[in-house]
């Protein structure tokens, strides 16, 4: 299976809120943690070819975190690919 895996900001705590297209995703749910990777069981993509509208599925992963009480956002995190072979 291909996951979808979105590296915490160097600085995010474990304490984070996790946004896809804008819309909040759940830890356990949409999400889990691997270490500081958040890894998505589903494709994400990233459509960086057009500035145009375009049918290409075209996913934004934005982190917002605090650290020292600063809130931090980490906009359009990059997107790589693990290749987890079930057996």
């Amino acid at each position: 299976m291909i996951r979808s895996v979105v590296k915490l900001p160097a600085d995010a705590r474990w304490e984070f809120e996790v946004y896809v297209n804008g819309v909040p995703q759940e830890p356990g749910v949409d999400f889990y943690l691997d270490g500081r990777d958040l890894i998505f069981d589903r494709p994400l993509r990233r459509d960086d070819t057009s500035p145009c509208g375009t049918d290409r599925q075209d996913d934004t992963v934005d982190i917002r975190y605090e650290v020292f009480s600063e809130i931090h956002l980490e906009h359009a995190a990059a997107v790589t690919f693990r290749d987890d072979h079930e057996t």
